[in-house]
């Protein structure tokens, strides 16, 4: 019965995808009538078979999948409109690891118990958007640079039609063997019709979309009048007869049915029948890392009292005409600086120390909201303060709070306040604002959309008059005891290897750019009796034996450096350290970067020479030394806040390559990112995976406490651990401390100026 279905079902989908602009619901733009949901795979489909569609921009979403033997771990992003990408562990839960295909050499492994697990990476494109005349549509690659078990490439369109949404598409490689026609791209090259067996050893190639066959695949997902009720009918590509690991599965239908309920708007729960045999459990849980956020800070901002108005005569007033506009530059902006009225005759309650009591009380007062003043001046009718924070990730609540203090500490007559922001002696903006614009604001007689009108950014502002300098800021002490952990997963000991610890913290700050940052861990929970590193590589281990560093390194000192840090010239950074730089490596390291403020573009040079540190983390070392070092180059799209950085140089094993990596900034202050690096290393010499690669995510803390902190949780995961192209961990990387001060990036929180 199921066989003589097949071709309606086929013919359904297809007639979805042609059908005429009449039978398109929503006008071109207009938002979906319902959001998509997710497959076995993690990525947005029906159960086994990928949708053209992806999910919100930000979106973010762990689904577990089990279809027996399979168990699927899926991590699935969408870090822009058009593209999906993910990771995914599938656990062969009837073998076990150091299982391999005919053909392939025999793993080296030590015995185990642990079913096997393989990694993979899947990437979604979408061509095209659905419209009044044509269906959505998108190519993907599954187990893309993976062992290529599952690798398979597909072309897919959807159409809705009110309450359905219909796909259908072409898969080759694992998604062709219910071969139904011929490879078309056979057309094009005979060679499209060869597809290379799986290699089991995670190299990347280009041999996308070949094989003699290809297979058609499609289906229907209804939302149904139950809300948070979804059901799916799917054709099935697969007959599941050449499964990887030398299974082969019984196949009753080839199509597949399944019912996803969805109880809150960040989880979806999903049972169906597979292959009319199995059964299907799935669940997923869903964020979005633009509007991710649990706390927010809710203090008030410090009281400011506005001078009366009108203003004091102090002559002509500066207005849009006479200040520089956000795009001038500090130079530009000086002509116009320059032509200011001269400020009225001192009045006669002002005495000679003024300056030095004005700074005094502004220092108090940004003490009291957990600031730091660097130092002040005033001239004329300009002021300015150089501050350093800890406590906001968004710029421009600093910049807010701060300038409310000059402008109520401040006498009437200073009109422009420009703040400095510092980061470890480093001045990464100069924000001047009018004092006007400002006093408007608080009073709801004008926006912070007016003082951006008026205001001017740049990188530094080395014209300044004498200033006074905060002399009771050093030396100071910052330290912290936080919980902590470490992790290594899908290994063959055991799938997730953990250490829960507490971490003691400090800084030192012992002159300005000048300082000690030491963490010292203390075990508390470990499954690392587990844990039995076997390095293999031909590589000098530069990291392939992390695992005894994480056995024999359980309580110990995990940091324990000095820096200096400090501004060469004008867009000019610099940065020295030495000590215990990270776990793995003592020595010593010399940083520069270049950095045009309002620019997109900078260039840095990293170079460092390291001993590696013994295994129990403290202050012996081995013998392996290297000198290693990296040119940089940094690059801001111009859109969706997304950065690219290409790295050329000396890696800690010596082999000579380059580092790609693409990260994007989301509204939310998360930061996701993906890297790869080539080196001159071969494939055999590095080991299975063929070259380094992987994503790395951060996010601000105050995501998740209920007050504000500029401090960041971080995570990088690589699919395997691998001695070529490795690099030193840097704790105080010039480019990221420099980061989020661009004019671009300030433009857009700046509505939060008055919070």
């Amino acid at each position: 019965m199921l066989a003589r279905l097949r071709p309606f079902i086929v013919a359904a989908a297809l007639g979805a995808v042609l059908q005429p602009r009449g039978a398109w619901p929503q006008a071109p733009g207009e938002a979906a009538p319902f959001a998509p949901s997710y497959d076995d795979w993690g990525e947005h489909g029906l159960l086994q078979t990928p949708s053209a569609r992806t999910g919100r921009d930000g979106d973010f979403a762990f689904t577990y999948s089990h279809v027996h033997p399979y168990d699927r771990y899926n991590l699935f992003f969408t870090p822009l409109p058009w593209f999906e990408g993910g990771v995914r562990y599938t656990a062969i839960t009837n073998r076990l690891f150091g299982a391999v295909q005919p053909g392939l050499p025999p793993a080296a492994l030590p015995p185990t118990n642990q079913t096997y697990k393989d990694k993979s990476v899947d990437l979604k494109i979408r061509l095209a958007p659905e419209s009044a005349d044509f269906p959505e549509t998108a190519i993907g690659f599954r187990d893309v640079a993976g062992t290529g078990f599952f690798s398979s490439e597909y072309l897919v369109f959807n159409r809705r039609y009110y309450d359905f949404d219909f796909s259908a598409g072409l898969g080759w490689g694992y998604m062709s063997s219910r071969a139904t026609l011929g490879n078309p791209l056979g057309l094009l090259s005979h060679s499209f019709k060869v597809r290379p067996a799986a290699n089991g050893a995670g190299a990347f190639t280009l041999d996308y979309f070949r094989g003699p066959h290809v297979a058609l695949f499609g289906g229907v997902e209804y939302h149904t009048p139950i809300e948070g009720v979804t059901v799916k009918l799917e054709l099935d590509p697969n007959d599941y007869r050449q499964e990887p690991l030398q299974n082969s599965f019984a196949v009753r239908s080839p199509v597949n049915v399944g019912v996803v309920y969805q109880p809150f708007s960040f989880m979806q729960i999903s049972a169906g029948l597979e292959r009319g045999t199995a059964v299907m459990l799935r669940a997923t849980l869903t964020t979005n890392l633009n509007s991710l956020g649990l706390f927010r800070d809710t203090s008030k901002p410090p009281p400011l009292t506005p001078r009366p108005i009108p203003a004091p005569p102090v002559g002509r007033r500066l207005d849009e005409t006479t200040l520089p506009r956000v795009d001038a530059s500090r130079e530009a902006a000086a002509p116009a600086l320059a032509a200011a009225p001269a400020p009225a005759a001192p009045r006669a309650d002002i005495v000679e120390d003024a300056e030095p009591a004005v700074a005094t009380r502004i220092f108090a007062a940004l003490a009291k909201s957990g600031f730091t003043g660097e130092s002040f001046a005033m001239k004329g009718r300009h002021a300015w303060l150089a501050v350093s924070q800890s406590k906001y990730h968004i710029v421009t609540i600093a910049l807010g709070r701060a300038a409310r203090i000059v402008a109520s500490e401040a006498p009437p007559e200073i009109e422009l306040i420009t703040i400095d922001f510092i980061e470890d002696n480093l001045t990464a903006a100069s924000i001047t604002v009018q004092r006007r614009d400002l006093e408007n604001a608080v009073r709801d007689m004008g926006s912070p959309e007016e003082i951006f009108a008026h205001a001017s950014l740049a990188g530094s502002d080395p014209a300044r008059p004498p200033l006074i300098v905060n002399e009771g800021i050093y030396p100071r002490f910052e330290w912290g005891l936080n919980p902590r952990i470490r992790q290594q997963l899908g290994g063959p000991d055991n799938f997730i290897i953990y250490q829960i610890f507490a971490e003691l913290s400090g800084t030192a700050h012992l002159a300005p750019g000048l300082s000690i940052d030491g963490s010292v861990g203390a075990n508390l929970f470990n499954n690392l009796n587990q844990l039995h590193p076997i390095p293999t590589s031909a590589l000098p281990h530069v990291r392939s034996d992390i695992g005894f560093y994480l056995k024999q390194g359980k309580t110990g000192i995990f940091q324990w450096q000095g820096d200096y840090l400090f501004n060469i010239a004008p867009d000019w950074y610099g940065r020295a350290s030495g000590g215990l730089l990270e776990y793995m490596y003592a020595g010593v390291d010399g940083e520069i970067l270049y950095r045009p403020y309002g620019s997109r573009f900078a260039v840095g040079l990293d170079v460092n020479h390291v001993i590696k540190r013994d295994f129990h983390d403290l202050f012996a070392l081995q013998s392996y030394q290297v000198t290693e070092g990296r040119l940089s180059f940094y690059y801001k799209l111009p859109f969706y806040d997304v950065t690219a950085a290409l790295h050329l140089g000396r890696y800690l094993a010596g082999d000579k390559g380059a580092t790609i990596e693409l990260s994007r900034q989301f509204e939310s202050g998360v930061r996701l990112g993906i890297f790869a690096t080539k080196t001159n290393v071969s494939a055999s010499q590095f080991g299975e995976g063929s070259f380094d690669k992987g994503f790395f995510v951060s996010f601000p803390l105050d995501l998740l406490l209920s007050s504000p902190s500029r401090s960041e949780a971080s995570y990088v995961y690589r699919p395997l651990t691998r001695d070529g192209g490795q690099y030193l961990s840097i704790a105080k990387p010039l480019y990221s401390m420099t980061d989020g001060y661009d004019p671009e990036t300030l433009s857009h929180l700046w509505p939060q100026l008055m919070h």
